[in-house]
C-alpha cells in the first residue's frame, strides 16, 4: 500500500468524511475536522489508512514516517512509524529529526549537535553525551 500524508490533487479540496483534504500550492494533506488539527495517512485512492492522531506527520521515506503525537513544554511524544502505523523508533531525545534517506536519518539534539541514526534508532555518527 502506498501511504502518504501528502497527496497530489492539483489544488482541489474534497471531503473524506469526517476528514478534509486541503491543498496549499501543490502540497495536499489530510487533517481532521477537529479544532486542533491532527494529521493521518491515506492511500492514493483517498482511503483512510492511519487515523488522524498526529500534530505533525511527515512523508514516508524508506518505509518510515516521522510523526509528532504530542509536543508541549511538559510532554513530548515523537517517533517513527511504519506503514501499519506501529511505533518503531522513539525520537524524544532529539530536537530536530529529518526523514530517512536510505538507512540513515539526520538528527539534532537540544544543544545544536548533529548526528545520524540508523533504522534501529542507534546513533551511528555523533556523540550526544550532554
Amino acid at each position: 500500500i502506498d501511504l502518504e500524508p501528502f497527496i497530489g490533487i492539483n489544488g482541489s479540496k474534497r471531503e473524506v468524511s469526517p476528514y478534509v483534504v486541503k491543498a496549499i500550492g501543490d502540497i495536499t494533506y489530510l487533517e481532521s475536522g477537529l479544532s486542533q488539527k491532527q494529521y493521518g495517512y491515506i492511500d492514493t485512492k483517498g482511503n483512510l489508512i492511519i487515523d488522524c492522531k498526529y500534530l505533525l506527520a511527515q512523508d514516508f521515506k524508506s518505509g518510515l514516517a516521522h510523526v509528532i503525537k504530542d509536543y508541549s513544554v511538559m510532554t513530548k511524544e515523537q517517533y517513527f512509524i511504519n506503514k501499519d502505523g506501529n511505533k518503531v523508533i522513539d525520537t524524544n531525545n532529539y530536537y530536530i529529526v529529518l526523514g530517512f534517506e536510505g538507512d540513515i536519518c539526520l538528527v539534532e539534539n537540544a544543544y545544536g549537535e548533529y548526528g545520524v541514526i540508523n533504522k534501529d534508532g542507534e546513533l551511528i555518527i555523533g556523540n550526544f553525551d550532554n
